[in-house]
């Protein structure tokens, strides 16, 4: 009989201790047993450490380990450096993975032999996990182009559940501090195909993402991301995916800066494209 194969789970936390205890043990209670939990602690000041150190000792699956604050995309390539699973998937230190968030994309895995990238269904709750609203993945097969369009139907954040090539050194762009994450996944989904199941992978705390509230740093993000998708992948993104790119970006900044109530900043990204 086949082993399960191993899953590697990277959690990046920094003075997560509010919640970090849910997070882990959600990962420890999967019905899928056969994974390793690396938490890389980001130079964490308030009492994360103990609890980490804490489930470690009941649990041998989870490994630890500790890095002066670098931010959340070194804390997460410590973890690619480090794992040892087929698979691999991420999850941030306040949000939490329903039981059965592992075992259905390696199930859905097993049954599609070409499929690279697994996501699923996330349900966004408010600060306390009380459920709001159902964000549902729409696209599969290769989403290259929607990614680097800013579809949402394939990205919410790092949610994919990846099958690991050997191959490949994955690696987050240490030098964003937003838009990381859409960035290593438009890198890396030229690779293969993109898929999900039909379950809940993933509760997201709404509110806690510091990234989010940081408008001016998250608008320098999206433009950052703009010019190294331009420059690195040339031929492959085309004048329209450029000119989409471009348009989805003011849309989506003008709108938040309104949101915000920041109307001189709002309409300043909206006729410059950039940030005061």
């Amino acid at each position: 009989m086949k082993a399960d194969p191993l899953v590697s789970v990277i959690m990046p936390v920094y003075n997560g201790q509010a919640f970090v205890r849910s997070a882990i043990k959600s990962v420890l209670d999967q019905s899928y047993i056969n994974l390793e939990l690396l938490v890389v602690n980001d130079g964490s000041l308030d009492g994360t450490e103990g609890i980490v150190l804490d489930l470690m000792a009941q649990d041998p699956r989870v490994r630890y380990f500790h890095q002066e604050n670098r931010g959340v995309s070194a804390a997460r390539n410590a973890g690619l450096q480090r794992m040892q699973g087929a698979f691999f998937c991420f999850l941030d230190a306040d949000d939490v993975f329903p039981a059965n968030s592992i075992a259905s994309r390696v199930a859905k895995f097993a049954a599609d032999p070409q499929l690279c990238y697994c996501d699923g269904p996330v349900m966004i709750c408010d600060e306390n996990m009380k459920p709001e609203r159902r964000w549902t993945p729409q696209n599969e097969g290769f989403v290259f182009k929607k990614l680097i369009r800013m579809d949402e139907s394939c990205f919410f954040g790092p949610t994919w559940f990846i099958r690991r090539d050997p191959a490949v050194a994955y690696a987050f762009p240490e030098k964003m501090t937003h838009a990381e994450d859409l960035f290593f996944f438009i890198e890396i989904s030229r690779l293969g195909k993109y898929g999900f199941v039909e379950e809940n992978i993933l509760y997201y705390r709404r509110g806690h993402s510091s990234a989010m509230k940081n408008l001016k740093g998250l608008a320098n993000g999206y433009l950052a991301l703009y010019a190294n998708v331009v420059s690195m992948f040339g031929e492959d993104v085309t004048v329209t995916d450029r000119i989409l790119m471009w348009l989805k970006i003011r849309k989506v900044m003008t709108l938040s800066f309104l949101a915000d109530g920041n109307f001189a900043d709002a309409l300043y990204f909206l006729m410059m494209g950039k940030v005061r």
